[in-house]
């Protein structure tokens, strides 16, 4: 679709289909797209479209039926599941409509998380989101654990997590969609505002028009293929 020199992100002639009840279901069909620094697409489409299962596939978390997927100029096939996984942790933040942290640590622990699995000390790790806390309003909250948090606190933390090793590109699914208007929109300002902070690009799964309509560009996902959307 875009075309920017060196994308952060980009796929080429992406297809993905399983077989259901000895039926195969073809979910995406000969998808293009390249994601450039500091650019923000928002990616629409009714329930079950396969909003999902494609931000599965350029976060290297699935590997698709055919086509390629390269992150940072790094083709995904052909790597090991460890080298996928140090190239995501190093790259990619990922943020979820419901937050998976992980209930038994706390939550300085859990945005420092990313840091001590790429091999940081403890201690810087934990200085280093501990100043994303405070930026994301948490920082009385840091000894807390997840399930002491509101929802809306929980996806603040969530948000640090994924913004604390400063990724080239942040895969949202969903990210406000379980959540109230008003805590929403209080969530979004924070992601947009650290966001642009770190000039981060952003690939947004969304069924929120009025949230896709903040981001560079807007693609729907329908019937398998990716179509260019003004909302």
């Amino acid at each position: 679709m875009n075309n920017p020199t060196n994308p952060i992100l980009a796929c080429s002639g992406l297809y993905k289909s399983f077989t259901e009840a000895g039926t195969l279901v073809q979910v995406l069909n000969d998808i293009n797209l390249t994601v450039a620094a500091g650019e923000t697409i928002a990616i629409v489409g009714a329930s079950g479209s396969g909003k999902s299962t494609f931000l599965h596939l350029l976060g290297g978390l699935d590997r698709p039926t055919q086509g390629s997927v390269q992150l940072c100029g790094q083709p995904l096939a052909g790597l090991s599941e460890k080298a996928i996984g140090a190239l995501r942790n190093r790259s990619l933040g990922f943020i979820y409509q419901f937050h998976h942290l992980l209930p038994e640590f706390t939550v300085l622990e859990n945005v420092a998380m990313p840091l001590l699995i790429r091999g940081e000390s403890h201690t810087s790790a934990l200085s280093d989101a501990s100043q994303l806390l405070e930026k994301a309003g948490l920082r009385t909250r840091e000894h807390h654990k997840p399930g002491e948090l509101s929802g809306g606190e929980r996806q603040r933390t969530a948000v640090a997590r994924a913004l604390v090793g400063q990724p080239d590109c942040i895969l949202a699914d969903e990210p406000t969609g379980n959540l109230d208007y008003e805590t929403a929109n209080s969530v979004q300002e924070l992601f947009f505002t650290l966001n642009s902070e770190f000039g981060t690009s952003l690939v947004m799964a969304t069924h929120d028009l009025g949230l896709a309509r903040k981001l560079d560009h807007t693609y729907k996902l329908a019937n398998g293929t990716l179509q260019n959307c003004s909302v």
